[in-house]
């Protein structure tokens, strides 16, 4: 997964657009309890005080940190572990 103009793309490592910048755009930081406890925060490491952020469309958006109770909401991520998809659990 990379980060591009705002969204993320799934593009395959062995044929990455941009190899020069492929390992920067394909790394994030997951933060757990950034903004609140139990969810988690997703930054692409080569652009600080941006988030993954869940957009009006429906789509995952690349945001720039804004100290909004709207913007926090948007940003905080709950992660489930694949094996416990499906039940009310709390994974750290």
């Amino acid at each position: 997964m990379i980060q591009r103009s705002d969204h993320f793309f799934f593009e395959p490592e062995f044929a990455p657009t941009y190899p020069e910048t492929f390992d920067e755009d394909a790394s994030f930081l997951l933060t757990p309890n950034k903004f609140y406890p139990g969810f988690s925060t997703l930054e692409p490491f080569s652009r600080s005080n941006y988030y993954s952020v869940a957009g009006l469309d429906d789509l995952v958006h690349l945001g720039e940190f804004e100290d909004t109770k709207e913007f926090k909401n948007a940003a905080s991520q709950y992660v489930i572990e694949y094996h416990r998809k499906g039940e009310s659990i709390q994974v750290a």
